[in-house]
């Protein structure tokens, strides 16, 4: 393996396991209300009350979903446009026969593993 790709490797393992780690021990220390540090310091952001915004968002109270967290709808069209992006994409390739002649599976596995090098 090349230096980078296992700096890159470690790096990512690392975030990976630490991370929720982290959201769990915030999680204890403000008695399992929140898992956003900044809502455990004190002070308030925009991002805090995810998980009680999509809550409320799938019990479907609009509007408090919105007061709990206004960037609630500005995350979901993020999302799905990416979904629908992605998902764009492949259906054209798709269409195109970009997939040189292979099994669809077999196109679709090396598109999602291409950068990886063990």
């Amino acid at each position: 393996m090349k230096k980078i790709t296992k700096y890159k490797l470690i790096l990512a393992s690392a975030f990976l396991i630490l991370g929720p780690l982290m959201l769990k021990g915030v999680g204890i220390l403000s008695n399992n209300q929140t898992t956003c540090i900044f809502d455990t310091l004190g002070s308030k952001c925009l991002g805090c009350n995810i998980r009680a915004a999509l809550f409320q968002l799938s019990r479907g109270n609009m509007l408090e979903a919105f007061r709990l967290n206004p960037l609630v709808y500005v995350w979901i069209i993020i999302a799905l446009s990416i979904v629908l992006s992605e998902l764009y994409m492949v259906i054209r390739k798709i269409i195109n026969r970009q997939y040189d002649k292979e099994s669809l599976l077999d196109w679709i596995i090396k598109k999602m593993f291409k950068g990886i090098t063990f």
